[in-house]
């Protein structure tokens, strides 16, 4: 009998038999993240939390009592549930600043971005010399960029004047 199958019996009937739950992935994470985080600081609570939570997790692992561990994952999940939202947004938000700064330094050298005096919207524009007249595609609204021109229509004077 090989090892596979020497392990399979062994979890037979274990929590753990069918791969980690949602607070055990949690567990886990944390559990890394103070290893890397011990790594850098020298301190002896932060090594016993540390193996308290591996330790924590090998027994929710190993657990014969199903519905404690399934009580347990269904709270730690309705706790999850209610940080879950705002943590996705910031994570949304951080992944769209990277994209657009990825965006910007790929076409640094041919590409100027201007954003829409009218919607907001961030338009890539050739590089050209000189001004240059832009229209969004967006709403339609037409602005100038580029140059002298450009630094001009920014006043707020002359745009009470344009109005």
């Amino acid at each position: 009998m090989g090892f596979r199958e020497r392990y399979a019996r062994f979890m037979l009937g274990r929590y753990g038999a069918y791969g980690p739950d949602r607070l055990s992935r949690a567990i886990n994470f944390a559990a890394i993240a103070l290893i890397v985080a011990s790594l850098f600081v020298r301190y002896t609570a932060l090594n016993i939390t540390t193996l308290a939570l591996v330790a924590f997790s090998l027994f929710r692992l190993l657990s014969r009592n199903y519905e404690a561990r399934q009580r347990e994952n269904a709270a730690y999940a309705k706790i999850a549930d209610k940080f879950a939202p705002p943590v996705r947004r910031a994570a949304k938000g951080a992944r769209r600043k990277v994209k657009t700064a990825a965006t910007r330094i790929r076409y640094f050298r041919t590409h100027r971005f201007y954003g829409c005096a009218k919607c907001g919207s961030r338009l890539r524009v050739p590089r050209v010399r000189g001004r240059l007249q832009i229209s969004c595609p967006k709403c339609g609204g037409t602005f100038i960029a580029g140059g002298r021109a450009a630094a001009r229509s920014k006043s707020p004077k002359l745009k009470k004047a344009e109005k």
